[in-house]
């Protein structure tokens, strides 16, 4: 059994058949709550690696000390590991392939994953949930929102990111979390992709908006790339125009359900102005 707090938490979760949506944030916002109360005092918070994460009863993730540390700045190393290679073409990622013909084998490796003890000469993830940017000596709100996501990211899609083998598969799907987790919300998929990328100016870049989007997710309209599908890549013509056509039904049939014009139900909440604004005249009893 995992002695971590969280890592024993990821584990029990892993048991029970992963965590629900609802489960991850409750797990999670209470965490990122703390973390901006701490940088609204002018610090960062500990979040190089889960030994300072604890779960409470309720199954929520916190922080074992609430007052954060200094941050520090390394802005030089920062803007030179930031670098374009050219002006002309933007690097999205790097591959490797090796092939041996002898045994009709080809192993493929993410160059953008490397362990915690390597020498950073680019931005990377790194195992152990550490942060390239701790790495270097720099240490800012921007790294901890990253943090935060690889946080998100392990408890929405069940990887345990001291694995480097679970790393490196979340950085091969990063951009299509669906293929790990299909039943991950797109809201949440999205907002991970955001808080994870490795270059500080894409990353998201303002906590407390993070928080809210996360909070009220259900409200939000959900933009799903009809070509990130799972199984649309390998199916026929008419296997592709038939996973489409369920999408965008299933698609339908959740916004019309979410229609309180076509489904309304009186409540609390609600006020019946035909009934409010015209006065009784005429009492029928």
């Amino acid at each position: 059994m995992t002695e971590n707090p969280f890592l024993h938490f990821l584990e029990q979760g892993h048991e029970r058949g992963g965590f629900e949506t609802d489960d991850v944030l409750a797990a999670v916002l209470s965490l990122m709550r703390e973390v901006e109360a701490i940088h609204d005092a002018g610090q960062v918070a500990p979040l190089h690696g889960v030994s300072a994460l604890l779960v409470h009863e309720d199954r929520a993730l916190g922080l074992k000390s609430a007052e954060g540390i200094a941050p520090t700045s390394n802005a030089i190393r920062v803007y030179e590991l930031q670098v374009p290679a050219s002006h002309g073409v933007e690097i999205i990622g790097e591959m490797r392939r090796e092939s041996d013909e002898d045994h009709y084998l080809t192993k493929v490796t993410n160059l953008d994953v490397a362990n915690a003890e390597d020498e950073i000469t680019k931005p990377v993830f790194l195992t152990d949930y550490a942060n390239w940017e701790h790495a270097i000596g720099h240490h800012d709100a921007l790294t901890d929102i990253h943090s935060l996501g690889m946080l998100l990211a392990s408890l929405a899609c069940g990887l345990d990111f001291t694995d480097p083998k679970d790393l490196e598969r979340f950085a091969n799907y990063r951009k299509n979390l669906f293929a790990i987790a299909p039943r991950l919300h797109p809201v949440i998929a999205g907002l991970i992709v955001e808080m994870t990328e490795l270059h500080r100016g894409k990353r998201a870049q303002d906590l407390p908006s993070l928080i809210r989007r996360l909070e009220n997710y259900r409200d939000q309209p959900v933009d799903a790339d009809v070509l990130a599908l799972p199984g649309l890549a390998t199916a026929t013509k008419v296997g592709r125009r038939r996973i489409i056509q369920t999408h965008l039904r299933d698609r339908l049939f959740e916004v019309s359900r979410r229609n309180r014009l076509l489904y309304f139900q009186s409540s609390q909440a609600t006020l019946n102005l035909t009934t409010a604004s015209v006065p009784l005249v005429l009492d029928f009893r």
